[in-house]
């Protein structure tokens, strides 16, 4: 694409174009192109920008007020911007681009229809007869900055969009106010906050056809509070989509498993207006409480816009923050762009006992994750933002983008109205700003000078300070819970840094990898008499867990490799067999009973370390099938000594179905506790080679009859006073399972490390629901 064009039509550029046309109208080209439902329309170029503002000789105007800000001072900021935006709305735009642009809207409908026919192989007439057949339909004029919609910041809510605009004078006069729209005072102050060139920042603007939208909203497709990938979240109201990104009223909120489409959650939340068109503007339509507080989207609509969120995801290799409409029943992407608040955290907010004997005194929706006090600061309009001072907690009716010069200040902020996907509140998790909205009445209940303390992941707000503990890992919350939280790991490198995370120890320590670190086949080493080598470098490796993560217990799961895994160890050719299915084959506790002298060798560096004094670490048998082979196990560790150790605990894993269903017989030999592994569980239950690409399709750890099995085990566990657990994939993966496992009394879950903070927060507030009850 030529970088001197000053106007272009949707088609003639892609995501690499946003030096030309901006992110937001480089997205919608390459939306297009893979034919997502896009509003068709075209784009005045950052030339056609530049171009008139050298026509009008305002470039070194602008450059010389700008390089006079005190930006640290709100009122001398708004001044200089009002005064740039009059420059540009008193400018004159050259002649040659007026008739172009005037061209290119004529022509908008006539090339939409002319675009899609001749796409899907049917068209029947020429783009001149059509020219002659359409007229100037209504559009939207939306700003697209060239610096904006990148994968490391975003310019969401920064410039000005004008929708249902007709008629040559209206089209030319809102794209005028578009460009001055780039010099809002909090669009200044954002450029300058990330360090962007003011002078260099070009604006395109997108001329696009208007979808009179009865429903619209925002949607993400990762969770943007968590950064949890496996979730998709939509936020829907009725009407145009201003008032959801204003923060002017609380949106629905659902979310959505990625993987199964299935509704995780649905929020419906009482809207009282809606923004609809009005002749060539639009109007305020009040909603009764039937109307308003009725779900916005049916589990279909919900369903068919994740399916399409999700396809755009996949299309750009990153995580998309979405804006939709729904017009006649169709849903059309109106813009697309990176989420910009994916960032590596550097230090923990660990809860521990700090608001377990406290009751928030207000409950919001979290908008960006952390928790902060501080003395509360109430502002009634963008125009008092000048009243905020340093480490104070605003509280506000609505998130607005005019805000945004005021929240570097703030520790925290509340807001009465809006959803965690209104543009303030994605600015606020970029700038790291706790803030919880939607808190009703919190203007009216909260007094200024008031101390509080907000919890941005769990949308609770406290009276007064609460005393949080803080290291240097993460900023996410940790809240104490009643069920235990226990990490899965395998690498003993990481174990200091995983050590870090508010886990109350290791539930899943995976021999396999260190087996395989250590590289040579364990018969090798009895081979050639070696042992004392495997059994130390066992014992070293393990002992990284067990000093970092001490006293917190250490679960070791013995070897589980497969014989297909052994045979790639040094030495693996010469004792294992070829097997058809070695997921079904030579594993686990088999092993240790046709091969007890390689059990052995682990048994000794588990025995080392407790003679090293360490009381943190247990064992637990991988794929048990019957309980003889129980037996003989239990018998081999008593022989060797380990049961001499008063606190030495043995587990099982439960993953074979007959296990599971004969569960009472293996507590009747006696042992300390059971994990539930899901994912051989799962792939036994229902048939099904998780290995195998040709079936993976019905492979799903959710179904029905996977959770009622665990419901079993966990409830037999109870009956026998032993511990319960569940380490398997499905652990991490999907919330909605935690709370069933929480209500049949499990004691505890073990998830990977990514999935630590929201299931700890996930397992806090379904602890409060369910002791409220």
């Amino acid at each position: 694409m030529s970088k001197k064009k000053l106007i272009v039509w949707f088609e003639e550029v892609g995501k690499e174009d946003i030096n030309l046309v901006g992110g937001k109208g480089a997205n919608l080209g390459e939306m297009l192109s893979v034919r997502l439902p896009v509003p068709y329309g075209f784009i005045l170029t950052s030339q056609a920008y530049f171009y008139f503002l050298k026509q009008a000789g305002l470039e070194q105007k602008i450059k010389s007020f700008l390089q006079s800000i005190n930006y640290d001072n709100p009122v001398e900021l708004r001044e200089v911007a009002n005064h740039i935006r009059q420059l540009i709305l008193k400018a004159s735009i050259p002649q040659d681009l007026i008739n172009n642009t005037i061209k290119y809207y004529d022509n908008l409908l006539a090339k939409e229809n002319y675009y899609f026919h001749l796409k899907s192989g049917v068209l029947k007439l020429s783009l001149n007869h059509l020219k002659n057949i359409y007229r100037p339909p209504l559009v939207a004029i939306r700003s697209s900055a060239t610096a904006e919609d990148l994968p490391t910041a975003s310019f969401a809510g920064q410039q000005e969009t004008y929708l249902n605009i007709k008629g040559e004078s209206a089209l030319i006069n809102s794209i005028r106010e578009c460009w001055a729209s780039l010099f809002t005072e909090r669009a200044i102050f954002y450029r300058h906050q990330n360090k962007f060139d003011q002078a260099k920042v070009g604006l395109a603007v997108v001329v696009q056809r208007m979808i009179q939208s009865e429903k619209s909203g925002v949607a993400f497709s990762i969770d943007p509070v968590t950064n949890y990938k496996f979730k998709i979240v939509i936020e829907a109201i009725y009407g145009l989509g201003e008032y959801i990104v204003q923060g002017k009223v609380t949106p629905d909120h659902y979310e959505v498993d990625k993987r199964t489409y299935q509704i995780l959650k649905k929020d419906v939340k009482y809207q009282n207006s809606k923004l609809i068109k009005f002749g060539r503007t639009n109007k305020e339509i009040k909603l009764n409480k039937k109307e308003g507080s009725q779900q916005k989207l049916t589990d279909e609509q919900i369903i068919e816009l994740a399916l399409l969120i999700n396809n755009i995801e996949r299309h750009y290799y990153f995580p998309q923050d979405i804006e939709w409409a729904l017009e006649k029943n169709k849903f059309y992407i109106v813009q697309s762009r990176p989420v910009t608040t994916i960032k590596d955290k550097n230090k923990t907010i660990d809860q521990n006992d700090a608001f377990k004997n406290d009751l928030p005194i207000l409950t919001g929706s979290p908008a960006s994750p952390g928790i902060a006090t501080g003395p509360v600061k109430i502002i009634l309009s963008a125009q008092e933002i000048d009243k905020i001072k340093s480490g104070e907690i605003m509280v506000a009716r609505q998130t607005n983008p005019d805000f945004v010069p005021a929240m570097k200040k703030c520790a925290g902020i509340i807001t009465e109205q809006g959803g965690r996907t209104s543009h303030a509140a994605i600015v606020s998790r970029e700038l790291g700003i706790p803030a919880v909205v939607g808190v009703t009445k919190a203007t009216k209940v909260l007094k200024n000078g008031q101390i509080v303390t907000i919890n941005g992941i769990t949308g609770d707000i406290f009276k007064g300070s609460i005393k949080i503990v803080t290291s240097s890992s993460n900023t996410h919350l940790a809240p104490k819970t009643n069920t235990k939280v226990y990490i899965n790991l395998a690498e003993p490198e990481k174990a200091e840094k995983m050590s870090q995370l508010p886990v109350d120890g290791v539930g899943l320590l995976r021999a396999e990898f260190i087996i395989a670190q250590i590289g040579t086949h364990p018969k090798e080493f009895i081979k050639n008499k070696r042992q004392n080598i495997f059994i130390d470098k066992l014992t070293k490796n393990l002992l990284f867990f067990v000093k970092n993560f001490n006293p917190r217990p250490i679960i070791y799961r013995a070897t589980d490799f497969k014989t297909n895994e052994y045979r790639n160890l040094k030495g693996g050719e010469i004792y294992e067999p070829k097997e058809e299915n070695p997921m079904l084959g030579f594993r686990g506790a088999s092993r240790y009973i046709a091969n007890p002298e390689v059990f052995l060798m682990e048994l000794e560096a588990i025995k080392k370390i407790w003679q090293m004094g360490y009381r943190n670490l247990h064992l637990m048998i991988p794929f048990v099938r019957l309980p003889w082979e129980l037996i003989k196990i239990k018998t081999i560790i008593r022989d060797f000594g380990l049961f001499n150790y008063k606190n030495f605990k043995l587990l099982i894993m439960v993953e074979v179905p007959a296990c599971a269903l004969n569960l009472e017989e293996f507590l009747k030999i006696g042992i300390d506790g059971v994990s539930v592994g899901t994912n051989d569980l799962t792939m036994m239950l229902l048939g099904v080679d998780r290995d195998n690409e040709a079936v993976q399709h019905l492979y799903d750890d959710k179904n029905p009859v996977v959770f009622s099995i665990v419901e079993y085990v966990i409830n037999l566990c109870r009956k026998y006073q032993v511990s319960s657990s569940i380490c398997g994939q499905a652990a991490s993966d999907y919330p909605d399972l935690i709370e069933k496992l929480i209500k049949a009394g499990i004691t505890s879950v073990s998830v990977n490390p990514d999935a630590v903070y929201r299931t700890k927060e996930l397992i806090y507030n379904i602890e409060r629901k369910l002791n409220k009850k």
